[in-house]
């Protein structure tokens, strides 16, 4: 191709990309009409003993490992079961 030719091709382009977006005017998206109510505060919250802090943890970062010993597991029968000896 020569250069007048890539030249004529992006000014049309140019062209015709100012007339397509020059009339569409933006619209807001659905969601952002949407008046959401606002979480209301707690009233009271139970002070947290630091027992009850560490086991909170304890039980998060078991449910985590148990979600990741799924995950792993199922990865590397996967990729037992697909790859080929040579």
């Amino acid at each position: 191709m020569k250069l007048s030719d890539i030249t004529r091709h992006l000014v049309t382009l140019g062209l015709a990309s100012l007339v397509a977006c020059s009339g569409a005017k933006p619209t807001p998206d659905a969601s952002a009409l949407n008046d959401q109510p606002k979480a209301a505060p707690q009233a009271e919250a139970k002070p947290v003993t630091p027992e009850q802090y560490h086991a909170q943890g304890q039980a998060d970062l078991d449910k985590a490992l148990e979600q990741l010993r799924n995950v792993s597991a199922a990865t590397s029968a996967c990729s037992s079961s697909s790859t080929r000896p040579r």
